[in-house]
């Protein structure tokens, strides 16, 4: 190789900031593209397990309650009720990467209206007894709010969202 030609190969070699600044943008561009659209997949990737552990959940309760007249105890977050044990083997777990399950039930007191009597001159009211009423509820507890405003959206509007948490109540059949 003679002088003049090793010249010209490091010139064309040399790296300059206008070089490096288009590899730069180029790398740019690229991420810009490819991490949202991976975000979005493993977003939804999570949800779509959500909503099978919710789903299994709640349709575990229901047999139970079926079954035995009552929904299971509650739980607390991440302990799968004991009474799930018994209707069928592999129910969901309770902590998975990025959120936690809770199983709850409530019961709610309806207290009956009161009427006019019907005689004046009576001391009481003939009043029927309180009803109560059962629900369940299937609690997500995450910090990822995407998580909770696609479950959400899934299930409706007999759900609801709090700060870092999402329950859906599963009223008795």
């Amino acid at each position: 190789m003679s002088g003049q030609e090793s010249n010209a190969f490091a010139r064309r070699r040399r790296v300059t900031a206008a070089n490096v600044a288009l590899f730069l943008g180029g790398v740019a561009l690229v991420l810009s593209v490819a991490v949202p659209r991976l975000h979005r997949q493993t977003v939804a990737g999570r949800v779509e397990t959500a909503v099978l552990d919710v789903t299994a959940v709640r349709d575990l309760a229901l047999r139970f309650r079926e079954e035995h007249g009552t929904f299971p105890d509650s739980r607390p977050a991440g302990e799968r009720p004991p009474e799930f044990g018994t209707l069928r083997d592999g129910s969901p777990p309770f902590a998975r990467p990025g959120y936690t399950l809770q199983w709850n039930r409530w019961n709610r007191v309806r207290e009956p209206a009161v009427h006019e009597p019907v005689d004046p001159d009576a001391d009481t009211l003939p009043s029927p007894p309180p009803t109560i009423e059962e629900f369940g509820g299937v609690t997500v507890f995450a910090d990822d709010a995407p998580l909770l405003a696609a479950l959400r959206e899934r299930f409706g509007e007999i759900s609801t969202v709090r700060a870092r948490s999402w329950t859906l109540l599963v009223p008795p059949r």
